[in-house]
């Protein structure tokens, strides 16, 4: 009898075994697409914008989602306030709903839980011109009728399963919860950052869905604190069944109120085997690895942001797998394509989840791009009333009435009529000034007018120059000033009749009346010296640091080419002239009757007088043989020296002294902080200040005596240009405090090498001497009624409030202009602005320009963002922080930029695009790239944070800023790639536009590259080119003759002629973007992990990637759409 028993209870146990399995095997897997409800913004329809959608999770349409659904922000979480309450069965699967995993340095049993809740979200199409964007999923679906279900902050705290606890042990074993918020709050400062586990997903169109449970966790295996072959919150194979919780094998049986086989699919409350898979939540047994976080192997290349293998190598700047034809021997990719994989394997970072997909966020590139070819054939008209081209595309100008972009930018074309809209709009409000830009050779030239002895014709009240905008009235007897609207008299020699629609006759024959930008030439009382021709004065260091480096030889061979290169030829009537200085100084006569070079020693350094009363400035031309002959002998004369200390300032007392009576141009040559003489400096540089609120007193002068004599530069018309060779701390702020207050330019070369560096400083300097110049200049900007200039960005002196004084001026250096109301303007009338610049030309003439712009008002928010320039802002920004760094700490600058980025896309969220969705980030069009370029100045050398900048290099690059004109900064902020891979068999070539066709461009990002790919990424200061780590060598040997890439000479700033043409075309591409910049730009061959220290240089200019102590564009794309969606709140 008990046998018969023992045998029915086996029957029992292996049948209940076989339905168990038949159920686990019949379960079908859950379906990763989900219903999404169909949405459409309402937006403004004359407002052209860009939305990334559903950033934060929230339903398109609350109304569609019943009473238990209202989400609030990025959290999703629902309000705990008219909630009516749930049935039972929906409660416990509440609260059975997998937990997010806590924060770092938190244990799982001290965190308080979190709502693991995401709505359903549509992936709408794409509108306007915009892209929706739609993150978050249930894993329920609302066709079937079954409500997502979410926990509340009043319910009891829910059930955690026992798999996705995080015991000690495991953070022992090294799976330590990933970073939330005190990182990002530690990088972003008041800023309010959601953790990353709170943030709905964002799934765009097009892109692979998956459960909301895989958005609680990592989607790759390689996360930090997370074994490579383990998924988070699972247990081992060989533990599998031995989790808390579990029920061993042989137990099954004997568990307290388990149900016979025979009843169990009929308990109250169970649910059918055919509809057992369609239970939220469970999970199947051949996917029971698929736990929270956990990714499928065969679904592995599609989460959101990843890139399907069949689809990899057609991804942008990726290979394809049958590449094009090119130039090389042979395909560039033989065989199969390679897996690709991070580039940067000496810099590697943490691989993160993209859950927004790079591609479908607003890009520089297309941006351009789309630019470029509008502007490709047709010129832009200077009235045509609307936002000039980006200022990095190429374009033509047709000046009929305002002056031409390259000349004046104004962060807004359409002028608010109150203080109140600009000030709703938080946009800047500004002009940025270049006078001496230079033109294309297609742009219309700045005519060239001269009224005789009278000069110019002038408003009687506020001294406006004559413009286009002049009306006159009276029978051409008097005009009406378009700045201040005071009727003035014609003089007699300018008067001419009117036409039947009140224009001159003559108008035809008036460039000034024709033309937004015009020169003038003036009369002696412009003038407060004597003119003559430009006078270029050198003083170099002779001490044995310049020796040694190879300074002293390679500023010789510079200077030599400079005067009598055949490039161009230096101005009729211009002088030079030679000291150089070590703990004396040394004067020099050239006078050409001289058979040899003459030199005078002046060691009373503290009472500096110059002993030539002749030939210390001559003729170039005159006196060649004796400044060759002095030129080629200068090294040799000082190879033996010892001496160390360079007395810098009595050298620059004596430069001053000898050109105070005329002006001119003053250049220096320094290589060690000067110890010793007049304006002795010590070294103040403290480790342990840098990227404190202390740093900044490292920004300014530290001795008066510098400044007191920039000042008195400034004056007398002297401008310095600063060129430092330091191998240490050099005072960048005090001894370039003669660049910067006479504008000019300071270059530094740290740790110089004349093998390595000479290059780009003799290329540096020629192209500073060959610039268009003007010196003792005065610039004054003039606005009309209703307007005020309050304050001047940038490099300059001034005595008053309303005039800039420039010792000298090129055509590289720009001011920013601070406008504000003072007053309603009329709706009816343009406000006018107008730029007057006086200065002598190099060649001697004492001459005026003059730029004038219109531009129409506005009483409508709107139209103030439809016409704001993007460009002209971020410099506005750099400039204003820079300002501000001599006041406030570097954080403090950093966190306003970052909150003027949010406020600027608040206010557009708030007062136009008012009836989208609160889950999309609403992008102006003409501010969609802000959030980028803003992060680009958060990891500009002049902004960033860190202990590892010295403050030579930071003051340097702050100068910089403060200096360059818009086109500059574009490329300083976001660098230029080119993918040199493929090269197309016209690279290189012009097209039938006559404009050079160069590799196609990409994004700066390490995603973007290919280890066996060629880049070449330039800022307008600094060009690299990369080379993969896996490159073939049959391109090796076509574009450097080497067979493998160890062999490539990274030392060399050249690349070696072959006679092949891909090494033909690369040439002149890198010759043509050489060119196209102001700056000379310097190569550096970086070969894919093996040049650590070029390689970090050049990760810097990689913006979109998550360095320099800064996210990535993604990331703080994410965290700007959370402060916005708080701001607009808060603002409510």
């Amino acid at each position: 009898m008990l046998k018969v028993r023992l045998l029915s209870l086996l029957r029992l146990l292996i049948l209940l075994f076989l339905v168990l399995l038949q159920i686990c095997q019949t379960r079908p897997k859950l379906s990763s697409q989900q219903s999404c409800f169909s949405t459409a913004t309402v937006e403004t329809p004359l407002l052209p914008m860009v939305v990334l959608p559903n950033m934060s999770g929230m339903p398109m349409n609350p109304q569609q989602q019943g009473p238990q659904q209202h989400l609030q922000g990025m959290s999703g979480n629902r309000s705990a306030q008219g909630s009516p309450s749930r049935p039972p069965q929906q409660i416990q699967q509440s609260q059975s709903t997998p937990q997010v995993r806590p924060l770092y340095g938190q244990s799982a049993q001290g965190q308080q839980p979190r709502p693991a809740f995401t709505s359903p979200t549509p992936a709408g199409p794409l509108m306007n011109n915009a892209m929706s964007t739609h993150m978050g999923q249930s894993q329920t679906s609302m066709q079937n009728g079954q409500r997502p279900m979410m926990s509340t902050p009043s319910m009891p705290q829910p059930y955690r399963p026992p798999q996705q606890a995080t015991s000690p042990a495991d953070l022992s074993a090294g799976q330590q919860p990933s970073p939330g918020v005190d990182e990002l709050n530690q990088q972003f400062g008041s800023m309010g950052v959601a953790s990353r586990a709170s943030r709905s997903k964002r799934v765009y169109p097009g892109m692979q869905q998956s459960s909301p449970l895989q958005d609680q966790f990592p989607a790759t295996q390689s996360q930090p604190g997370f074994p490579s072959n383990q998924q988070p919150g699972m247990a081992s194979p060989q533990q599998f069944q031995q989790q808390p919780g579990a029920i061993p094998p042989q137990q099954f049986q004997q568990q307290p109120g388990m149900v016979p086989p025979q009843q169990f699919q009929q308990q109250p409350g169970m649910v059918p085997p055919q509809q057992f898979q369609q239970q939220p939540g469970m999970v199947p047994p051949q996917q029971f690895q698929q736990q929270p976080g956990a990714i499928p192997p065969q679904q592995f290349q599609q989460q959101p942001g990843a890139i399907p293998p069949q689809q990899f190598q057609q991804q942008p700047g990726m290979f394809q797998q049958q590449p094009p034809a090119t130039n090389f021997q042979q395909n560039f990719t033989p065989g199969q394509p390679p897996i690709p994989q991070q580039p940067m394997s000496s810099m590697q970072l943490p691989q993160q989840k993209h859950r927004i997909n790079p591609d479908q966020i607003p890009s520089p590139v297309a941006l351009h791009e789309a630019d470029q070819n509008q502007y490709m054939s047709t010129p832009y008209m200077t009235m045509s009333r609307t936002v000039p081209p980006l200022a990095a595309s190429k374009f033509t100008v047709f000046d009929n009435g305002n002056c031409s972009p390259r000349f004046i930018r104004s962060t807004i074309y359409n002028i608010p009529i109150t203080e109140d809209l600009i000030s709703t709009s938080k946009l800047p409000f500004g002009v940025i000034v270049q006078p001496l830009a230079d033109l294309e050779p297609t742009d219309t030239p700045v005519p060239l007018v001269d009224f005789g002895i009278n000069g110019p014709v002038r408003c009687s009240r506020c001294k406006g120059y004559i413009n286009p905008f002049f009306q006159f009235v009276h029978g051409g007897r008097k005009f009406v000033c378009n700045l201040c609207s005071f009727e003035s008299e014609v003089p007699t020699q300018y008067f001419e009749n009117l036409d039947m629609s009140g224009r001159r006759i003559d108008i035809s024959q008036r460039p000034e009346l024709l033309y937004g930008s015009c020169e003038f030439t003036v009369t002696p009382e412009y003038c407060a010296r004597p003119t003559k021709s430009v006078s270029y004065f050198f003083a170099i260091d002779v001490s044995y640091n310049a020796v040694r480096s190879g300074m002293l030889a390679a500023c010789a061979s510079a200077l030599k080419q400079f005067l009598y290169s055949s490039q161009r030829p230096m101005p009729n009537g211009s002088t030079v002239g030679f000291i150089t200085f070590d703990k004396a100084v040394h004067f020099y006569s050239l006078k050409p009757n001289l058979e040899q070079f003459q030199m005078m020693i002046v060691g009373d350094i503290d009472e500096m007088f110059v002993p030539l009363s002749e030939g210390l400035l001559v003729d170039p031309i005159e006196s060649k043989t004796v400044i060759i002959n002095f030129l080629d002998s200068l090294p040799q004369i000082f190879a033996n020296t010892t001496i160390t200390e360079p007395v810098l300032g009595a050298a620059c007392q004596a430069a001053f002294s000898a050109l105070k009576q005329y002006g001119g141009k003053l250049s220096i040559f320094q290589t060690a902080l000067p110890t010793f003489g007049p304006g002795a400096l010590k070294n103040r540089e403290d480790v342990k200040i840098l990227g404190t609120d202390k740093e900044r007193q490292l920004y300014e002068s530290q001795e008066y005596f510098w400044k007191k004599l920039a000042q008195d530069c400034t004056t007398n018309g002297i401008g310095v240009d600063t060129y430092l060779f330091p191998n240490a701390y050099i005072d960048v702020a005090t001894v370039g405090m003669l660049s910067a207050v006479t504008s000019g330019d300071t270059y530094l070369y740290m740790n110089f090498d004349a093998n390595k560096d000479g290059e780009k400083f003799i290329n540096d300097m020629q192209r500073a001497l060959f610039r268009s110049y003007g010196f003792d200049a005065l610039l004054r900007v003039r606005v009309s009624d209703g307007l005020k200039v309050t304050d001047y960005y940038g490099n300059f002196y001034m005595k008053n409030s309303t005039d800039i004084e420039l010792a000298g001026i090129d055509s590289l250096k720009a001011f920013g202009v601070v406008l504000k109301h003072d007053g309603k303007l009329d709706e009816k009338q343009d406000a006018h602005i107008q730029a007057a610049l006086l200065y002598t030309t190099s060649d001697g003439q004492r001459r005026v320009r003059v730029h004038n712009l219109s531009l129409p008002t506005t009483s409508q928010l709107t139209n103030v963002f439809r016409f704001a320039e993007m460009d002209t802002s971020v410099n506005f920004f750099a400039r204003e922080a820079i300002q501000n760094a001599f006041n406030s700490p570097l954080k403090t600058l950093r966190d306003q930029i970052s909150a003027r980025c949010v406020k600027i896309l608040a206010s557009y969220r708030s007062n136009i695009s008012t009836q989208s969705s609160p889950g999309q980030l609403i992008l102006p069009e003409s501010y969609k790239l802000y959030p980028l370029y803003a992060l680009s100045l958060l990891k500009s050398r002049a902004l960033r944070g860190g202990k590892i900048i010295p403050s030579d290099l930071r003051v340097s690059s702050m100068r910089l800023l403060n200096s360059i004109g818009v086109t500059e900064s574009v490329a300083y902020m976001y660098p230029n790639m080119y993918d040199f891979t493929e090269p197309a068999t016209n690279v290189g070539q012009l097209n039938e536009s006559g404009i050079m066709v160069l590799p196609p461009i990409v994004r700066v990002s390490f995603e973007r590259m290919n280890t066996q790919g060629f880049y070449i990424i330039e800022n307008g200061r600094h060009m690299f080119l990369w080379i993969g780590r896996e490159a073939p060598s049959h391109k090796l040997q076509a574009l450097f003759g080497v067979d493998a890439i160890q062999q490539v000479d990274a030392t060399s700033r050249r690349i070696p002629q072959v006679n092949t043409t891909p090494s033909q075309q690369l040439n002149t591409v890198l010759e043509f973007l050489r060119q196209r910049r102001a700056r000379y730009m310097q190569l550096t061959i970086v070969r894919h992990g093996m040049d650590p220290i070029s390689e970090a240089r050049m990760s810097n200019l990689l913006i979109e990637d998550a360095n320099l102590d800064n996210l990535s564009y993604v990331d703080y794309l994410v965290l700007t759409h959370k402060n916005v969606q708080g701001e607009t709140a808060h603002g409510k």
